[in-house]
């Protein structure tokens, strides 16, 4: 794969805290959209980087699952899984600042099933009469963004 000019090519150990990080777990959230996007692929292309691009790992983690493997083992393969299908990039921040791209994003949100001092307000689930919008069916001058 060539290099948008936006991105810079580091190595995995320029990365703080990978040798130390779960590689596992995000593997598991990894597999879970890899079977996600047979259905609905996700938007792609904002940094470059086509949907296609993307095509080998999600083959590949669909075919694998290292949990079933002992913990150390399967610790490894993850963090392999990584290493073979992806490469760590430098993106610049065009004011000198800080800045964080990420690949994909899972919510995590604490909550609770019964009303609580703590938890008083309740985490709605998805409107049954909400839209999804493809191609297909897309507003003329709707930005596919």
């Amino acid at each position: 794969m060539s290099l948008s000019p936006l991105f810079v090519e580091k190595a995995f150990g320029d990365l703080p805290g990978w040798d130390d990080d779960d590689h596992l777990t995000a593997f598991a959230a990894f597999r879970r959209s890899a079977f996600h996007v047979l259905a609905k692929p996700y938007r792609s292309g904002a940094l470059g980087v086509d949907f296609q691009a993307f095509a080998d790992a999600y083959a590949e983690a669909r075919t694998v699952s290292p949990v079933n493997r002992s913990p150390v083992l399967a610790r490894e393969e993850a963090r392999a899984f990584f290493e073979r299908h992806f490469f760590p990039a430098l993106i610049p921040a065009e004011n000198a600042g800080a800045g964080l791209v990420t690949g994909f994003y899972e919510p995590q949100v604490e909550a609770s099933p019964v009303r609580t001092d703590r938890f008083s307000v309740p985490l709605l689930s998805r409107p049954a009469d909400l839209v999804d919008i493809d191609d297909g069916n897309r507003p003329p001058g709707l930005d596919p963004y």
